[in-house]
């Protein structure tokens, strides 16, 4: 099963510079991005391996897919490839309804991997107010399963502190963080940390600021099988300052993958193989302390041992 993730929000709330980003940060994985337009793509041309009307190859192993004949059809197209590729990330256009996209994370060799929305602080009020466009801005808000408010460092503290009241009240309990789009760590936006991280480990920016905020993450691994009951129970106890999770289990004989995204969790079977349960969750460093998951963990794996 290939995750799926949506990038939504409305026009100008810093998408494409996401998408940038992490094109550019994939460190290795094979990253599939399907776009409307790559006009907007700033995609440096020594990591351009290939490209023709409808497809970019990069060198680092990723590819850019367009639209033009369906989204149904280029998700196939990408399923299709040899090797196919570890994550598929849609960039959805700014007037587009997220909640049916995220929907498309349960075709048949997808699992849906979240959706995460931008919200430009320099106008989204603004934007949720407008009689032209209010209703796509505020359905865009309110299917987020994380909500990044983009441009905080273009408002001031009196501004910013009423935003905050605001999203409050027309988000409800939507997670959500401030960041520059290229603030935010590949880790975080895929909700999984490369195969070799073994260890809790803090992924904090190195030129981290206030619009620069600090993640840390944990990570636990251990063998055996465990029941559905005792997988669920350690996901229930997950606090809601876990912005983004991963984990492989063996429950009963079959290999299954969980994928949270804010609070939207989800636990499908996939045919990866693998021996080990393995744990990952991460979160902002002035929220998530990762030691409140060592005990229930903890609790899981001696599940295991039974």
């Amino acid at each position: 099963m290939v995750p799926l993730t949506i990038i939504g929000g409305y026009l100008g709330a810093g998408k494409t510079t996401l998408l940038n980003h992490l094109l550019h940060s994939a460190s290795g994985r094979r990253l599939a991005l399907i776009v409307n337009d790559f006009g907007e793509l700033n995609i440096d041309a020594s990591l351009v391996e290939s490209r023709d009307e409808d497809q970019i190859n990069l060198t680092n192993g990723c590819i850019c897919c367009g639209m033009s004949d369906g989204f149904d059809e280029a998700v196939e197209g990408l399923l299709a490839r040899d090797p196919d590729p570890e994550h598929i990330l849609v960039e959805a256009s700014g007037v587009a309804d997220v909640g049916v996209l995220g929907r498309y994370g349960h075709l048949p060799g997808l699992s849906p991997d979240g959706v995460i929305v931008l919200a430009d602080a320099t106008r989204i009020r603004a934007q949720a107010d407008d009689r032209f466009v209010a209703r796509t801005v505020r359905r865009q808000l309110t299917h987020a399963d994380l909500l990044v408010v983009s441009k905080v460092d273009l408002v001031d503290a009196d501004a910013l502190a009423s935003l905050r009241i605001w999203l409050d009240e027309t988000c409800g309990e939507v997670p959500r963080l401030e960041s520059t789009p290229d603030g935010l760590p590949l880790d975080l936006v895929l909700g999984a940390l490369p195969e070799a991280r073994r260890e809790r480990l803090s992924v904090e920016d190195g030129s981290a600021h206030e619009h620069h905020p600090a993640y840390v993450s944990w990570a636990r691994r251990f063998e055996g099988t465990v029941t559905r009951a005792a997988v669920e129970a350690f996901i229930a106890s997950l606090p809601a300052e876990v912005l983004r999770a991963k984990g492989f289990f063996n429950v009963a004989g079959t290999r299954h993958v969980f994928q949270r995204t804010g609070q939207r969790n989800a636990l499908t079977p996939t045919h990866l193989a693998g021996d080990e349960n393995a744990l990952v969750a991460i979160g902002l460093q002035v929220q998530f302390d990762p030691v409140v998951l060592d005990a229930p963990a903890d609790v899981l794996e001696v599940s295991a041992e039974n």
